[in-house]
């Protein structure tokens, strides 16, 4: 290891996008099975290669953050090796694994966002409709009706709130993080299906020898299958998103249990 030399920076503050460690550290779990079995065919593993071979196999999230710890910034001598794959399917295997894995961990933040949100705008209409209710049961007492700074006021807000609960009603119907946290989450769940199949099916194949013989026309076959299911589920969660955002109901349109409000009075609709 002379001729490589080592540089351990400080880990970069958490920021918009970052996986966090947990996240980094399951979904490396599941890369790391099959990268296992790739070396194991190759006769070695992980811990014999070279560090920047290690980095380079690792997923690119891995890369950026450092699993969580320290990132290394490796000053490769060109005397070093560099470990080379020679059979297609298993290349291929490997740019699979890395596809589902950094979509893992953006839809596992992009889950946690939604939800943030959610909650955060659940727990605000929350607080403005009890503190509506309150001023306008306020305001129609006899205490609220009297002349004076304080119940002018509370005569004000009880006008001005319920404004503000429609304002942010229609700003969470804008974002609407309840379906992108379901819709997030459902995909997550699907593909972290796949990647931990891939990592235990992989483990019952032959080793190949050459890019032709059967272990190799046995692992395309698989590699088909799950590309296939990948971008089935990629689709599926595409139409979810887009269909989603068509169907949103406009504030005030729709109940809370589903049913449609009836039209104003004043609409000519509402005399037929």
């Amino acid at each position: 290891m002379s001729a490589t030399r080592s540089r351990i920076l400080e880990r970069p503050e958490r920021v918009t996008g970052a996986p966090n460690r947990r996240d980094l550290f399951v979904v490396g779990e599941d890369h790391r099975n099959i990268i296992g079995w790739v070396l194991n065919c190759h006769s070695t593993n992980i811990e014999n290669l070279p560090i920047p071979v290690q980095i380079k196999l690792a997923l690119p999230s891995e890369k950026l953050w450092g699993g969580g710890g320290p990132i290394y910034e490796e000053l490769i001598d060109e005397n070093i090796p560099e470990f080379r794959i020679s059979i297609p399917q298993e290349e291929a295997l490997l740019q699979l694994s890395e596809s589902i894995a950094e979509q893992r961990l953006s839809l596992s933040y992009k889950a946690q966002d939604a939800y943030n949100r959610l909650q955060f705008f659940t727990l605000l209409s929350i607080g403005i409709g009890m503190a509506t209710t309150i001023l306008v049961s306020l305001s129609a007492t006899e205490i609220g009706r009297e002349a004076g700074r304080t119940q002018s006021v509370v005569r004000v807000l009880a006008i001005v709130f319920p404004a503000i609960g429609t304002a942010a009603a229609a700003i969470n119907a804008f974002y609407t993080p309840q379906a992108i946290w379901a819709q997030s989450s459902r995909t997550l769940a699907s593909q972290t299906q796949l990647h931990g199949q891939m990592s235990l099916a992989v483990w019952s194949l032959d080793c190949p020898k050459q890019s032709k013989d059967k272990a190799s026309l046995d692992l395309q076959k698989l590699l088909d299958q799950w590309s296939t299911r990948f971008n089935d589920i990629q689709t599926i969660a595409s139409a979810s998103s887009s269909s989603a955002s068509v169907q949103t109901p406009a504030p005030g349109n729709q109940n809370d249990d589903g049913s449609k409000n009836p039209p104003p009075a004043s609409d000519p609709m509402a005399k037929r």
